[in-house]
């Protein structure tokens, strides 16, 4: 097997567990906007949720970005998202 062909292949390992955990924290922070845990219109900080939840700030900013594509928050220009 090549080392460009390995290298390749560790890259798609990466983003695919990379991708796997933004859907775990998605599917969290979604659950907690929709049990009510999250209030509406709370400010979501991006740090405090990768703290919540023992992850860098990379998945939870991807999570947000689907979350807002979902219409479940909202990002304000220059703003936290809420």
């Amino acid at each position: 097997m090549s080392k460009e062909y390995q290298s390749n292949l560790s890259l798609s390992r990466q983003e695919s567990e990379g991708s796997d955990l933004t859907h775990q924290i998605y599917y969290a922070i979604k659950q907690e906007i929709l049990i009510g845990k999250l209030p509406v219109k709370a400010k979501l900080n991006v740090v405090r949720l990768a703290e919540q939840y023992n992850v860098s700030r990379t998945p939870v900013t991807h999570a947000l970005e689907l979350l807002k594509q979902d219409n479940l928050v909202e990002q304000l220009p220059g703003k936290q998202a809420i």
